[in-house]
């Protein structure tokens, strides 16, 4: 059976299980431990990321990757990239900007204010900088919009699925697209779908756990990944000595290095 290693908070984990919800494909979903990661795990995945897909021998790791897969071996149901080269160009280009500059805001908001990182002073310049990129992303992604029931047309993409987890994770953190009246009308249809309503049940049930999670890497029993587009949104908006902080309290961690 298709495995896919993942985490239900994950958005990259959540975009990977929409496209495969929507292609109605059975799969095995496996959560890797956090204190200690599976030796299974590490064997596929030697950078310790989620998520990563397992098709028999073939080992996909990297969200955009594991998406292109699933899309060119299922052709049946929703086309997740679009078959017009020029829309499929535009929807990798919007899904790197999801995976990258709207996650690394919506991750710094959630380091502020989750988990205990910073000075009083530095929380208030990471959580000011945080919402005022996703304000600008807000008007980029309503521009994108226009009038379309979807991103990029009448049916949903690899771009709906990308921002998606973002856009749900922002209305956790008061963020939410009540000042855009087409994304806010796009939130509610795209929330209606079988696919979105089986991620959001996954990442309810995920998050009983989470002050559980919080305390762990408070404690440094755990560690958050500041992956290269995180670190440097935290770096540049104030946040050098959270970094510092968090490698001398040894509750953040980086991208292992493949040997």
């Amino acid at each position: 059976m298709l495995r896919l290693f993942e985490h239900p908070i994950s958005p990259y984990s959540q975009k990977v299980k929409i496209c495969l919800y929507e292609k109605n494909i059975i799969f095995e979903k496996i959560i890797p431990g956090f204190l200690s990661f599976d030796e299974d795990f590490l064997k596929v995945s030697p950078r310790r990321e989620i998520p990563v897909l397992i098709d028999n021998e073939c080992v996909i790791t990297n969200s955009p990757f594991i998406v292109e897969y699933i899309d060119e071996k299922w052709t049946t149901g929703l086309q997740l990239l679009p078959k017009d080269l020029s829309l499929r160009s535009q929807a990798r280009i919007i899904q790197e900007v999801c995976d990258t500059q709207v996650d690394a805001a919506i991750y710094g908001l959630i380091e502020m204010t989750k988990f205990e990182r910073g000075t009083a002073e530095e929380k208030k310049q990471i959580i000011t900088a945080g919402k005022r990129d996703i304000a600008g992303f807000y008007r980029y992604f309503s521009k994108i919009l226009g009038t379309k029931q979807f991103f990029l047309g009448n049916e949903p993409t690899i771009v709906d699925f990308s921002f998606f987890p973002h856009a749900f994770n922002a209305e956790h953190l008061a963020c939410g697209l009540e000042n855009h009246q087409n994304l806010n009308d796009w939130y509610i249809r795209i929330k209606q779908r079988s696919s979105i309503q089986k991620v959001i049940s996954e990442f309810n049930e995920g998050s009983l756990n989470f002050n559980e999670t919080i305390d762990k890497i408070n404690n440094a029993e755990a560690k958050r990944l500041y992956r290269d587009h995180r670190l440097e949104w935290i770096i540049k908006n104030g946040g050098v000595n959270i970094v510092l902080e968090g490698i001398k309290k040894n509750n953040i961690r980086f991208l292992t290095r493949i040997t």
